[in-house]
């Protein structure tokens, strides 16, 4: 599978996209956390879709899975939370329209979702990967993104920080998607395989 295919353009297109809504609309660092954390949010939420997308669950590893995927939502959920307290006495006036969240809000909603279209249901790549590797590459694609959040934050402070930060949160969520999908589904089942061969 290439790198560069339709989703990663049209990752790179949103992400283009919300930081010129965000610069010429002229958001304060809340507002644009508050677009960002949804968007880790969005990303989670297919999780359970790409849980559903295996065929290699016995039903002893689905419940594992349930574990997993209960923690994995503590995980986006404390994070969250931590963010909105860091932010909490952060005074700004609100510049960003209901309508353009909404619609940087809109494109990562479909983005995403053309984003599994395209390696789930088309390439069929979860059914082709180990169930745990469902929940580690999960990780992979959200924790850079939450580490560039805590970033912004500390940017906030500095001249220019705000454009610095949407470049680098830009860049992190192009890097962190390639990392996501760099795995070749041969070479992982035939990892597999090694591994319940040993057991």
């Amino acid at each position: 599978m290439k790198t560069i295919n339709s989703p990663l353009i049209s990752l790179i297109f949103a992400n283009l996209i919300s930081i010129i809504v965000v610069t010429l609309g002229d958001w304060n660092i809340s507002e644009i956390l508050f677009l960002y954390m949804l968007q880790g949010m969005i990303i989670c939420s297919f999780i359970p879709s790409k849980i559903g997308a295996s065929n290699k669950f016995t039903k002893e590893e689905l419940k594992i899975a349930k574990i997993k995927l209960f923690l994995y939502f503590v995980y986006i959920l404390s994070i969250n939370v931590i963010i909105t307290v860091l932010t909490y006495d952060l005074q700004f006036e609100s510049n960003a329209s209901v309508f353009f969240i909404m619609l940087t809000i809109t494109i990562f909603i479909f983005n995403h979702m053309f984003s599994f279209f395209k390696y789930n249901l088309k390439f069929k790549l979860e059914k082709k990967l180990p169930p745990k590797y469902t929940f580690s590459k999960g990780y992979f694609r959200i924790v850079p993104l939450h580490l560039t959040l805590f970033l912004g934050i500390y940017l906030s402070n500095v001249p220019d920080g705000i454009l610095i930060f949407l470049i680098t949160k830009s860049v992190v969520d192009v890097w962190a998607h390639i990392l996501e999908h760099r795995v070749k589904p041969s070479k992982t089942i035939s990892q597999s395989k090694g591994f319940s061969a040993k057991s």
